[in-house]
């Protein structure tokens, strides 16, 4: 197969690291962007289709003459920046009859909709790190592709081998279509049988290798804190209501560093004490202390 390198837009993965290249139409400079593993396809499936996204896309089906659009649509993602290249790269996926670049700028968000659907119900039958029926990944994606109704389509993509600099020679993907880009790093994350969680705090995948036994990702979600951060807060509050030596311990705490401030005790002593308590507070809540023992103890 010939490879169509038209469009100057590429993408490749490094390591643990995905990288996008291509050439300013404006500058001529070659821009390029990279990312962890994984991380470009996971925030595609968060965009928001039924959004600002599917106004920017009727706007530009309607004013292809209108460059700003397409920015503005390639700001959103770095899937789109392929549409700056070819608007038509949107188009893979829409019924036959719509042709015209401006039809298939215009229906891209439910055509993005779908691919943006299939590709986390692959990730979620096939990817989770939890399945409870103890198959392997492979022999989920037998299972998937049997009984799936709609599963995604693994279609022929446009890719080489390049040297791409000193130290680097890798697979090169040549997107004709946005759905050759979320094709591509699928096939990776299959290839290299990566697994993800479901954090708890916003209910997004992230991988399972990155944050080791950790249930919650490192997005930000609310108040410029990440989930991580808020869980870490969440799992605190909950041990504290269920087991009453923490909340004897964190009041006991908090009354001794105030003692510290106003002088009427020192830092060596707090210190000392600290670490006793933290002692007794973890003996009485692995049952080897009782709670009425280490509450006198506390008060003295």
């Amino acid at each position: 197969m010939d490879i169509d390198t038209a469009s100057d837009f590429k993408a490749y993965i490094i390591g643990d690291r995905e990288y996008f290249r291509w050439r300013d139409r404006t500058s001529g400079d070659t821009m390029k962007k990279d990312f962890a593993l994984s991380q470009s396809l996971l925030d595609y499936l968060d965009l928001d289709f039924a959004g600002e996204l599917h106004g920017l896309f009727r706007q530009a089906g309607e004013h292809l003459d209108v460059p700003e659009l397409f920015s503005s649509i390639a700001d959103q993602h770095i899937y789109f920046e392929l549409l700056r290249h070819e608007p038509k790269a949107a188009g893979i996926g829409l019924p036959e009859e719509i042709t015209p670049t401006e039809n298939v700028v215009a229906y891209y968000p439910e055509n993005g909709w779908l691919l943006q659907e299939q590709a986390k119900e692959l990730i979620g039958k096939n990817l989770r790190v939890d399945d409870q029926r103890g198959w392997t990944i492979q022999q989920r994606l037998a299972d998937y592709a049997i009984t799936q109704v709609q599963p995604f389509r693994f279609d022929p993509i446009q890719t080489c081998f390049e040297r791409l600099d000193e130290n680097n020679f890798a697979e090169v993907l040549y997107p004709r279509t946005v759905r050759d880009l979320v094709n591509f790093f699928l096939r990776e994350l299959i290839r290299r049988e990566i697994t993800f969680k479901t954090c708890r705090c916003c209910g997004r995948y992230f991988p399972s290798y990155v944050h080791g036994n950790s249930e919650y990702c490192e997005r930000v979600f609310q108040d410029d804190k990440t989930c991580k951060e808020i869980g870490a807060v969440s799992m605190f509050r909950a041990r504290l209501e269920e087991y009453p030596a923490m909340q004897m311990y964190q009041r006991a705490y908090k009354t001794r560093f105030a003692r510290i401030k106003a002088k009427r005790m020192t830092k060596e002593a707090f210190v000392v004490w600290g670490e006793q308590a933290r002692v007794y507070r973890d003996r009485v809540m692995a049952g080897e202390m009782e709670l009425e023992e280490f509450e006198a103890w506390l008060k003295g």
